[in-house]
Order: C-alpha cells, then structure tokens, then sequence
C-alpha cells in the first residue's frame, strides 16, 4: 500500500526544475523578440506628413537619375497626368509622379534646373541627356551619353547659374520641390510662375508649405560626380602615357627592323667578297701553275718565275682570309641585331597591352557613369 502511494506521488508532481528552466527561457525569448518587433509594427503606419511626401519625391528624383542619367521635364500639362512632358520646355510644373513610378500622386510642384547652350559641353538642362562630356582619347570612346554627361551639366550650371532659384535671393538649385501644406493652396513665391521659397522659409497663418530643394553643388557632391569625373580623367591620361610609350616602342622597333635589313645587306655583301675571294685565289692559282709550266717547257724554271706565279696566289689567299673574316662578323652582327629586333617585339607588345587595357579602362570608366 505504501509502494502504490509513492508511484502515486511521483505521477502527479508536475514540471521538474529543468523543465520549468527551459519553459521561461523560451517564455522570456518570445517575449524579447516581440518588444524589439513592436517598434517596427508601430513604424509601418503610413505616414502622410508632406516632409514625409518631399522625402519620398527627393529618393524618386535622384534614382530616376541614376537609371536614365537626368532629371525629369516637370508635368506641365493642363490635366496634370502624372507624365512628363516628352519634349517640353517647361522648367516649373507639378511632379510627373508617374514617370517617377510612384504608387500615386503627392500633388508636390516640382522645378528642375534647365540652361540649354548652342555649345553642347557648356549646356546645363539636368532634363535633357547630351553628350557633354568626352574625354580626350588616342581613340574614339563611342560610348553614349551617360551620368558623366549629367554631371558636367551640374557643373555647368555651378559655373554659370542662371536658370531655377529659390527664396527672394535667388538661390540656384537643381531642383525643388515644394508640397501646398495643411490648407492645400501653394503660396509665397511657391504660386509664382517659377519661384520657389526657401526650404527654411518662417511658417505662419499665411504661409504654411513645405519646400525641399537640392542645390547644384550638393547634388554633384550626392552622386559623387568629382571623384567619377577625376577617375575618368586619370584614366584618360594614364591612356594617353601609354599611347605615348607604345608609340615610342613601334619607333623603336621599327628601328631595330631597319638595322637588321642593314646587317643583313652587310652579310650578304661578306658573302660575294668571300665568293670573289675564292674565285680569284683559284684563277692565281691556276694562273700561277701554267705560267710555271710554260717556263719549264721553255727556259725552265727561274725564281723570277716561281715568284711570279706565287705572289699573286699569296695575293688572293690574304684577300680571301680577309672576307672570310669579314663574313664572320657579319654574320655576329646579325645575329645581335636579330636578338635586339627581338627585345624590340617584346618590347612593343608590352607597351601595346599596357596601351589597349589603359584604353579599355578610360571608356569603361566614360561607360559606367554614374555606376561606376
């Protein structure tokens, strides 16, 4: 009875300690992730305010930039269609939220910098892509314009601002953007036909909008256009040091051609004085025995004679040492101007490699732009 009681016991004794541990570990985990996660819960609550609005048109602006490499032509249209005008010169109208690929529509007025020159380097419109800039090659680039273009054209209009302004200073930026506030009329110099107020405008009973804008300078600074142009310019440079020691390499090496064709000509020329050499030690010789023949049969053989006919063959024997002497050097010469032609091919190859992957690099840099 006393055995049954015990097993009783330990049946109904509930959690041990280690179960009830890991039971508040897990407890105590949950309830940690739920107090960092609500927080965030809290923030996905759309938020409306216009600083909110101008935020989320400033972000659409500048990627718009960086996919098409300008700004967009403001939506001038009656109707107001989200678009922007495809060919239009309107500097000021409403944000063409559609072309920017926003859900829907801020109702934000939008200005963008545009300064069109004759001179297309020294043209400024951010809504129009030209090809500003080309940097000077050894070699045509052939690349389109790009972002690089876009920023010259900031840097045009940093150098000559004319073109959009804000506040009563007349400020130049690149663009603005200005959002009609609580009681939805834009005013001050946001109803005018191309003004804009400051961004830090005072706020009051008559004047309640709110105006982002992003001047010419920071902007080029935003998008790193100095340090995208400096690149490219090194580059174009380091192309052009490279053209100059590939071009000094084919001289070289052409050189080093001509001075084979030289050694060889001298080669050739020891080749015929040897062969002449030759034959005018056999005619000696030849001429040398019948002469000491002719006097044999004759008078018989006098010194005179065997002087006579063993001079000449001396004669021609020291010439023909001399070709052959010639000749070797000749043909050592040759052989040192073949091993120098040969440095010189290696020589121009190395440069030019060096030369076309400084090249590539100059136009990749040109070609990437803004995503370089």
């Amino acid at each position: 009875m006393i055995h049954h009681r015990s097993g009783h016991l330990r049946r109904t004794r509930g959690f041990s300690l280690i179960e009830l541990a890991v039971v508040l570990a897990i407890s105590a985990a949950i309830g940690l992730a739920l107090w960092r996660l609500l927080p965030a819960m809290r923030n996905t609550t759309v938020d409306d305010s216009p600083q909110a609005a101008l935020i989320a048109a400033q972000q659409a602006l500048e990627g718009y930039v960086l996919r098409t490499n300008r700004l967009p032509r403001p939506d001038s249209s009656a109707g107001s269609t989200g678009f922007e005008d495809a060919s239009g010169v309107a500097q000021v109208g409403m944000l063409p939220y559609r072309t920017l690929g926003m859900a829907s529509d801020p109702r934000l007025r939008y200005g963008v910098y545009r300064s069109s020159q004759a001179a297309v380097t020294l043209d400024a419109d951010l809504a129009v892509l030209l090809d500003r800039y080309v940097p000077t090659l050894p070699e045509p680039s052939g690349v389109p314009a790009n972002g690089l273009d876009f920023c010259v054209a900031l840097k045009n209009g940093i150098a000559n601002p004319s073109a959009l302004t804000v506040g009563a200073q007349s400020i130049p930026v690149a663009y603005a953007l200005a959002h009609r506030g609580a009681n939805g009329t834009f005013e001050g110099l946001n109803s005018t036909a191309a003004g804009f107020e400051l961004a830090a405008a005072n706020r009051s009973n008559s004047y309640d909008d709110r105006v982002l804008t992003s001047g010419l300078a920071e902007l080029f600074g935003r998008l790193n256009c100095h340090t995208r142009l400096s690149a490219t310019e090194g580059a174009a440079r380091d192309a052009f040091a490279t053209f100059d020691v590939e071009r000094s390499a084919g001289l070289y090496q052409d050189f080093r051609a001509f001075a084979v064709r030289v050694r060889t000509s001298t080669r050739d020329f020891a080749i015929a004085k040897q062969v002449i050499a030759t034959v005018d030690l056999a005619d000696s010789v030849a001429a040398g025995v019948t002469a000491i023949a002719i006097a044999a049969q004759t008078a018989g053989i006098g010194v005179g004679v065997v002087a006579g006919a063993v001079i000449p063959a001396g004669l021609s024997a020291a010439a023909l040492a001399a070709a052959t002497a010639a000749l070797v050097l000749a043909v050592i010469a040759l052989e040192k101007a073949n091993d120098q032609k040969a440095a010189a091919d290696v020589f121009r190859n190395d440069a030019n490699t060096l030369y076309v992957a400084a090249l590539a690099q100059a136009r990749s840099f040109k070609r990437k732009g803004l995503l370089q």
